[in-house]
């Protein structure tokens, strides 16, 4: 989106790292918890690492309005939830962003007709970063919980935007291999660096000779 985070970094750098510093740690730390509080959870499922993430379904201890019974695809599950979530929270960009497109009084009053959206009409081709954001985050419930987690989870995104990520992150780019694995989308291909000034001449000796990787 035309001035959304990443164009900001790219023109003011300096100013979008104090707003981040201004910030302070307890955001950070509360998407830890989250995190960390999904893999708690997550441990109590039948769920395998190995298991095809387009042949993953949920169904709804709970059931919710406007769910007929049955199993769904995953990311639909975790679309319908965070997005409510987000739509209920004041001052979230969700609202800015769909408030001239979508009568959101409508969602919040007809709770069965939203998630019927979701669950039934929603269109997976429609949808890419929905599921790329769910599939990076339910492979993260299988390993140790980190700083990096939830930045992780949000930065995958901009994955269907690219054609290579290169990183020292061992964990990202496993994730984005396994995920890239049952994407039913074009995902950037993942390139593990060494840490530090080794990785920062490897990358540059890359992007001079790239026929040579």
């Amino acid at each position: 989106m035309k001035g959304g985070f990443w164009d900001r970094v790219q023109f003011s750098p300096d100013d979008e790292a104090r707003h981040i510093r201004d910030l302070g740690d307890e955001h950070l730390e509360a998407a830890r918890v989250q995190a960390q509080e999904r893999r708690d959870a997550f441990r109590q499922s039948s769920w395998k690492e190995t298991d095809r993430l387009d042949k993953t379904f949920v169904e709804f201890i709970h059931p919710p309005p406007g769910w007929k019974g049955g199993s769904i695809e995953a990311w639909r599950a975790l679309g319908w939830s965070t997005t409510t979530m987000a739509l209920a929270t004041q001052g979230h960009p969700y609202i800015d962003w769909l408030s001239d497109e979508v009568d959101l009084d409508r969602i919040r009053t007809d709770h069965a007709a939203w998630a019927r959206f979701w669950f039934i009409d929603a269109d997976l081709k429609a949808m890419p970063r929905f599921w790329v954001r769910w599939a990076f985050e339910h492979v993260q419930q299988f390993r140790r919980v980190t700083d990096g987690t939830p930045g992780d989870a949000q930065i995958a995104t901009y994955l269907l935007d690219a054609d290579v990520v290169v990183s020292a992150d061992k964990g990202l780019i496993q994730i984005l291999d396994r995920v890239r694995g049952s994407c039913p989308f074009r995902l950037a291909e993942g390139h593990l660096l060494e840490a530090g000034r080794p990785g920062v001449d490897a990358l540059l000796q890359q992007l001079r000779h790239p026929s040579d990787t």
